[in-house]
């Protein structure tokens, strides 16, 4: 027999097994419409059964699945336009998938597969990278600067570490003039603070270990400082202890390590910032 509503071809049956419609309530209200009750639905208001379903529901996983892509592979985070169109798709895709039990009519299908089936097209045609994963994950903003100001701060730090080594270095500082620059070139005030504190807020969060330990160690070197005031023209490589002085390199050995781990992730940053500005094809 064929269902009257769907005409799936099935053997004698209760309900149709494709759209499920009760064959005698069917027929019941096929009768009330012939009695003068109203004009049978058909055409494209023709309500659809459980095939229409699965189908809406494959189209909204694909929808989501474009969107997805999109923000995986960084296309929807250079430009404003893509990002919409990410957002789109996430939307429809969702959409499709909440309504899937609503039994739809033949021309709302029409209307939705035509509208993402030009949409994808359109897409695929304009940013055809949409649909790969060869690109690293995006994880900047639409609009994301490059950090220069991070960038800048490293060079302080590691500027700063390199100061407080030629300290412990200098064997002989025959001046007052020539003492006074050796500290002046790890004074925190005259870099490091500021540096610090120009940094926008995550990249703060980022250097706040380095910056820490840097700042541990300025009461001692404070005192240093003084004392090579007293000693000149003996540098503190003669009479600061050895220990002391060890210690303090290890705490520098470490400062530079975690520098170099931060170094990576502003590099990383960098890269990404600069292929998100370069153009597609």
């Amino acid at each position: 027999m064929l269902c009257p509503a769907c005409g799936h071809e099935q053997p004698e049956a209760f309900e149709c097994a494709s759209c499920g419609i009760v064959f005698a309530k069917h027929a019941e209200h096929q009768a009330r419409l012939r009695g003068g009750q109203g004009p049978a639905v058909t055409g494209w208001r023709r309500p659809l059964g459980r095939t229409t379903r699965v189908v809406r529901s494959l189209a909204g996983l694909g929808a989501l699945a474009i969107a997805l892509l999109m923000y995986l592979n960084g296309s929807a985070l250079r430009a404003f336009g893509p990002y919409v169109a990410m957002v789109l798709f996430g939307l429809a895709g969702l959409y499709l998938l909440v309504s899937f039990l609503e039994r739809v009519t033949l021309g709302r299908l029409m209307v939705e597969t035509l509208v993402l089936g030009l949409a994808s097209a359109g897409l695929y045609v304009a940013l055809p990278d949409v649909f790969s994963l060869r690109k690293p994950l995006y994880e900047g903003a639409i609009h994301e600067a490059l950090p220069t100001e991070a960038r800048t701060f490293l060079g302080v730090a590691r500027g700063h570490i390199a100061g407080i080594g030629r300290f412990l270095d200098a064997r002989d500082v025959p001046t007052a003039v020539e003492g006074e620059a050796l500290i002046k070139a790890f004074e925190v005030h005259e870099g490091l603070v500021p540096g610090f504190e120009r940094l926008p807020g995550k990249d703060q969060a980022l250097m706040q270990g380095v910056y820490l330990r840097l700042r541990a160690l300025d009461p001692l070197l404070q005192n240093l400082s003084q004392r090579l005031r007293r000693e000149i023209p003996s540098g503190p490589a003669a009479w600061l202890p050895a220990v002391l002085a060890a210690d303090v390199r290890g705490q520098l050995a470490r400062a530079a390590a975690d520098l170099d781990g931060v170094e990576a992730d502003v590099a990383r940053r960098e890269a990404l910032v600069e292929t998100s500005r370069a153009p597609t094809h």
